[in-house]
């Protein structure tokens, strides 16, 4: 099962299906200032990555997973080369 982290907060979901939970991390995202993970097992697997500013397109053309207003927002999923975003 994947779970998902959150300003030290971990959910345990009953699906292995990254995509759901992406959905399931997304439905939950609350104003954290903490990026989103989401593990298998170990094994960081999708980072939306806090970001303490207003969400502006023009800077950042890619959807996020939540946003805040002018207190900032989680950027959209990535899900390669995560150990250097960490």
């Amino acid at each position: 099962m994947l779970k998902i982290i959150s300003n030290g907060v971990t959910k345990t979901t009953d699906t292995n299906d990254l995509q759901e939970a992406m959905a399931i991390a997304e439905e939950c995202a609350t104003y954290s200032q903490d990026d989103l993970k989401i593990y298998d097992d170990n094994k960081l697997v999708a980072l939306s990555k806090w970001w303490g500013v207003a969400y502006d397109a023009e800077i950042d053309p890619n959807e996020p997973v939540a946003t805040f207003g002018s207190f900032g927002y989680n950027a959209s999923w990535q899900t390669d080369d995560l150990e250097l975003n960490v």
